[in-house]
């Protein structure tokens, strides 16, 4: 079965500005960070996923994330919130979060994605699937 990718990066901040503490570096760094939601089709179930990706040579620590769900269907609305802090690796993508629901061809669905760095905002995704 063809796996379906919406690779959405609304934020890819080759400039952006981190300051890293920690007992590896406390520094500024320039940072390149990706965030976006992929949706599977590989079930017969609404899957997706939110991945966080960091491309610069340190570990970011102090990140957090929320990612949140809505499903509008003819039977109701279903809202999922998931939120957690993370770290991410140089050099690596991380999978942060999964939301899945059943499959209804004639529901709204509606994600959102937010990466915090020490509670300030550093990228975001959206993704609206319509009937």
């Amino acid at each position: 079965m063809k796996r379906l990718s919406i690779l959405v990066r609304s934020l890819f901040a080759s400039s952006l500005l981190l300051t890293l503490f920690g007992g590896e570096a406390a520094a500024q760094q320039h940072a390149r960070i990706a965030s976006w939601i992929e949706k599977q089709t590989q079930t017969s179930n609404l899957t997706f996923t939110a991945y966080f990706k960091n491309d610069s040579s340190a570990t970011i620590k102090n990140l957090s994330y929320q990612f949140e769900g809505w499903k509008k269907s003819q039977a109701g609305t279903s809202q999922v919130s998931q939120s957690g802090k993370f770290k991410a690796k140089a050099g690596k993508t991380k999978n942060l979060a999964t939301i899945q629901w059943g499959e209804d061809p004639e529901a709204e669905t509606n994600l959102k994605l937010e990466i915090f760095h020490e509670n300030e905002l550093i990228a975001t995704d959206s993704l609206k699937l319509k009937p």
